[in-house]
């Protein structure tokens, strides 16, 4: 039997069906992203360890994936990286978007709040544990404050309390019950003062407990409701502890509203709404709504028309391939030394901040990029509204909706040639002026750039497949006060096998007018100068995670 092990599944919106009133179901447009975070504690140091907590976390991240759903995975997580999780998890949740937290560990109940374990809590005192556990409320709560429209956390918990083994009488039996708030469904696995059991006996090999089991079977029934799909799995739970003389009722604490789906059916469309009212489009609307982006549309810098055509007819534009959705994730601590002084400005931060990098297709060859940080008080510099974009690897300009441009592309001088298909030789030379919100006003760049040859993608990093194609670029610039900067050379790799740049999810190092890219590994330095050379901000990568989609 696990002791006192917590799981929680938080899923933000999962899928809202929407029905006509003659109950045919009409075409429409998904809602939201799907993004997930999966804990999954065994191995604790203060208390006694778990067996199937990784098991079950592994398994419902698994689930979750099938089921459309972008997972991060943690395993073994003590209190830094348990806290980090949930800052990058809350910073990726925006309006509308679907989203799971699911939680495999120890917890305990202490007053009414309900707290779980990082795998180094020590538990010498309840103020101790508080101060060093995560609240399940603040989970709920983060999700709320990101207006998440549909919240479901599946608990499952309620095992032994694990300091009252050891001695400490520290909190109670079982989990205090919960206040759903609205658009929220919370599900423990048992009930107030009952045990969750991990097995139905001793002949019993299933890797995983007795209640994720039967829910990881049920969300994976295409195009049954999640509120019949807890039921569904409460009752098979009742039945099955009955069998071996144990008392197990899941809980469910129900302020949801319409009608959610893990899987959608075949009968089962997605509709745009709001978890109050779902709207269904006419199929005529709905197929209309579905056309493709049109980036002169979508991209708000107000380009001069002939900017359009000419890269609209260009070579390079019509033979790029396709735009990929790409997001990049890392923790880094840095120190920041005034060089001229000689003296250290910032100490190591005593925790890593996080850092976001996304790229999201506007249309087929365009994209929009951005990028933002999560503080160590989980406050964000996320505006969803900033983005900087380009096409066909030709930097438009940045700014944001309903605001001036930061940058814009004014004219395309020339551009010609191109790098696809990708052979040894080809080039590409572009030539723009971009007008600029500094003090320099504008900024004429030439690029060219060429293909030099290929190799192994797995030398440049061991996740990488296929083939990498070199390509070298020189670029040059002179700004509207007449000043130039020196002329740069960045080397960068097409990546065959995943249809991107090696820049787009790389980190660029500069050393003597030359860029490369590389994929950190965790304690992974660099060092970066500010254009006056009079400070140097020193950085070590913790974590460096990307994906790669559609």
């Amino acid at each position: 039997m696990k002791s006192w092990c917590l799981a929680i599944l938080l899923c933000v919106q999962t899928v809202l069906v929407a029905q006509a009133a003659d109950g045919r179901n009409l075409a429409a447009q998904p809602i939201g992203r799907r993004i997930a975070l999966v804990i999954g504690n065994d191995s604790y140091k203060g208390v006694a360890p778990l067996a199937n907590a990784r098991a079950d976390a592994r398994a419902i991240a698994q689930a979750l994936e099938r089921a459309g759903f972008k997972v991060s995975l943690k395993l073994d997580a003590d209190l830094g990286s348990f806290k980090s999780a949930l800052r990058s998890f809350k910073a990726q949740v925006g309006g509308g978007d679907e989203a799971v937290f699911y939680y495999s560990g120890h917890g305990v109940q202490l007053g009414a709040a309900n707290y779980l374990l990082p795998v180094d809590i020590k538990g010498d005192s309840e103020e101790q544990v508080k101060d060093d556990a995560v609240p399940l409320q603040r989970v709920l709560d983060d999700l709320q404050e990101q207006k998440a429209r549909f919240t479901l956390a599946i608990i499952d918990a309620c095992r032994n309390n694990p300091f009252r083994q050891t001695g400490r009488a520290i909190g109670g039996r079982g989990l205090a019950p919960t206040t759903a708030a609205t658009g929220q469904m919370v599900l423990y696995s048992a009930g107030t003062g009952q045990q969750a059991l991990d097995r139905l006996g001793q002949g019993d090999k299933n890797p995983n407990g007795v209640f994720t089991r039967v829910l990881l079977k049920e969300m994976d029934k295409p195009g049954v409701p999640v509120n019949d799909v807890l039921r569904n799995v409460r009752e098979e739970v009742v039945e099955l502890a009955k069998g071996v003389g144990h008392e197990q009722v899941p809980a469910l604490y129900d302020q949801s509203l319409g009608r959610f789906y893990f899987r959608a059916g075949d009968s089962a469309q997605v509709a745009v709404s709001t978890p109050q009212l779902a709207v269904v489009r006419p199929a005529a609307e709905a197929s209309a709504s579905l056309a493709p982006v049109s980036p002169r549309q979508a991209i708000p810098l107000s380009l001069p028309g002939n900017v359009w055509t000419v890269l609209e007819n260009s070579e390079a534009f019509r033979l790029t391939p396709k735009a990929k959705r790409v997001r990049v994730e890392y923790e880094m601590t840095s120190d920041l030394f005034n060089v001229k002084a000689g003296r250290r400005e910032w100490s190591r931060l005593p925790e890593p901040l996080t850092f976001f990098r996304e790229q999201e297709p506007v249309g087929d060859k365009c994209v929009a990029s951005r990028n933002w940080s999560v503080d160590l008080d989980g406050r964000t510099t996320r505006e969803p509204d900033r983005a900087g974009y380009s096409c066909a690897h030709l930097s438009l300009g940045s700014g944001k909706k309903g605001a001036s441009p930061d940058a814009r592309l004014l004219a395309i001088d020339e551009l010609s040639g191109s790098l696809f298909p990708l052979r040894a030789g080809a080039e590409s030379t572009s030539r723009s002026t971009m007008a600029l919100s500094s003090s320099v006003a504008y900024i004429k760049a030439t690029n060219h750039c060429r293909v030099n040859g290929q190799r192994s993608a797995g030398e440049l990093h061991p996740r990488l497949k296929g083939m990498a194609w070199s390509i070298v670029c020189r670029y040059s610039a002179t700004y509207g006060d007449g000043s130039k900067p020196a002329e740069e050379t960045r080397e960068d790799y097409f990546l065959e096998d995943l249809g991107i740049y090696l820049s787009d999810i790389a980190v660029h190092s500069v050393r003597d007018g030359r860029t490369t890219y590389v994929l950190p590994a965790p304690g992974y330095r660099t060092s970066s100068f500010s254009p006056d050379k009079s400070r140097r901000w020193d950085s070590e990568y913790l974590r460096y995670e990307w994906t790669v989609g559609e």
